[in-house]
C-alpha cells in the first residue's frame, strides 16, 4: 500500500474513532448539570484530551506504531503523500505533529504543498466527490502553508485566489482562515498587496472582502496592527459596491477612526441606502462606541429593525 493510500485509510479510521469518542463524551456531558458555556468548554477540553490519547496509541494500520512514531519512519516524499491522503479524507483538523514535521522540511519540499494547491481551481465548480476532496486538501494544506514567514509564498497564494471572477465559497473560507493564521510579521506586506488589489479592481466578489475578514484577526496580533490596517479597510469601504462584509470588518477591527466614516455614509446616502447595509453600519458604529441617535432613520420607526437592534445591543429605544 502506498503512503497516499495508507493516509486515506488511516484518516477514515481516525474519523470513525473520533466520531465515536465525541458521541460518548456528549452523552456523558448531557448528564451533568452545567451552564451552556461550561458544557461547551468542558466538551471541547475533554474531546481534545481524548483525541490526544487515541493518537498516542499504537495503530495496527501503521505497522503497530503510534502516528508520531510512524511519521518519523517516512522520508520527505512519503510524508507528503501520507499527508495528502489524510487531508483528502479527514473530517477533523490533522494532528499538530503535521505542523512540526512540515516546519522541519526544507524549503523545496514545502513548495510541493504550495504547488499542488496552485493546481486547483479557486473558482466555482461542480460539487462532486473529487471536488470535495480537493477542498479538504486545500483546508489542511493552507493551514500548514500559513506557518512560513515568506512574503512570496503569501503573494503567490493570494494571486491564485484572486484569479477568477468569483471564488468557491469553501475556498474563500479556507483562504480567510489561512490569512488569520499568518505570522504577524507579514501584516505590512499583506496591507500593500490588498491596497494594490483594491485600487486596481475593487470588486469584492473576487474574494477581496474575505481577505479583509482574515486580516482583522491578523492585525490584532500586534500592538499597532489595527492602526496600520485601518486605511486599507477605509479604502475598501469607499471603493466596494458591496459594502456588507467590509462594514462588519470595520466594526470587528475596533478602530475608532471608522466611526465618522460610517456615520457620514448614512448621512450622505440615507435616501438610497439598502436596509441591511444600514443595519450593519449601525451595528458597527455601536460596537465601536459611537453614537447613532442623531442619524437619519430612512426606514422610519421600523419595529422589526428596532427589535433586532435591541437584541444586539440591549437598547431600550431607537437606533
Amino acid at each position: 500500500m502506498t503512503a497516499y493510500d495508507l493516509g486515506r485509510h488511516f484518516a477514515c479510521t481516525m474519523n470513525d474513532a473520533f466520531s465515536h469518542i465525541f458521541d460518548q463524551l456528549l452523552n456523558a456531558k448531557q448528564e451533568e448539570n452545567l451552564s451552556e458555556r461550561d458544557f461547551a468548554r468542558g466538551l471541547e477540553q475533554d474531546f481534545a484530551s481524548a483525541q490526544a490519547d487515541w493518537l498516542s496509541l499504537d495503530q495496527e494500520l501503521l505497522q503497530g506504531l503510534s502516528l508520531d512514531t510512524y511519521l518519523e519512519t517516512l522520508n520527505e516524499d512519503d510524508f507528503y503523500l501520507f499527508f495528502k491522503g489524510m487531508a483528502e479524507q479527514s473530517d477533523f483538523p490533522l494532528p499538530e505533529i503535521f505542523e512540526v514535521k512540515f516546519s522541519a522540511l526544507p524549503e523545496a519540499k514545502q513548495e510541493v504543498f504550495l504547488n499542488d494547491v496552485l493546481k486547483l481551481r479557486p473558482d466555482l465548480s461542480d460539487s462532486d466527490e473529487h471536488r470535495l476532496e480537493e477542498i479538504f486538501f486545500l483546508q489542511q494544506a493552507l493551514h500548514l502553508l500559513a506557518i512560513p514567514n515568506k512574503v512570496d509564498l503569501m503573494e503567490e497564494l493570494i494571486d491564485w485566489y484572486l484569479q477568477g471572477l468569483q471564488p468557491d465559497e469553501r475556498v474563500s473560507d479556507a483562504v480567510a482562515s489561512y490569512v488569520k493564521a499568518l505570522p504577524p510579521e507579514l501584516l505590512d506586506d499583506l496591507i500593500l498587496i490588498l491596497e494594490r488589489e483594491i485600487k486596481e479592481n475593487p470588486n469584492s466578489d473576487r474574494g477581496l472582502d474575505r481577505l479583509l475578514e482574515g486580516m482583522v484577526v491578523l492585525a490584532k496580533k500586534s500592538p499597532d496592527g489595527r492602526q496600520k490596517a485601518y486605511p486599507v479597510f477605509r479604502l475598501a469601504f469607499r471603493k466596494f459596491t458591496n459594502k456588507q462584509l467590509v462594514t462588519i470588518c470595520l466594526g470587528d477591527l475596533g478602530t475608532l477612526s471608522a466611526v465618522p466614516l460610517l456615520r457620514s455614509y448614512i448621512e450622505d446616502h440615507h435616501e438610497t441606502i439598502d436596509r441591511s447595509l444600514y443595519l450593519e453600519i449601525i451595528s458597527a458604529i455601536k460596537r465601536l462606541g459611537g453614537s447613532t441617535e442623531d442619524l437619519p432613520r430612512p426606514f422610519g420607526q421600523d419595529l422589526d429593525l428596532d427589535d433586532r437592534l435591541k437584541f444586539l445591543f440591549g437598547l431600550g429605544g431607537g437606533a
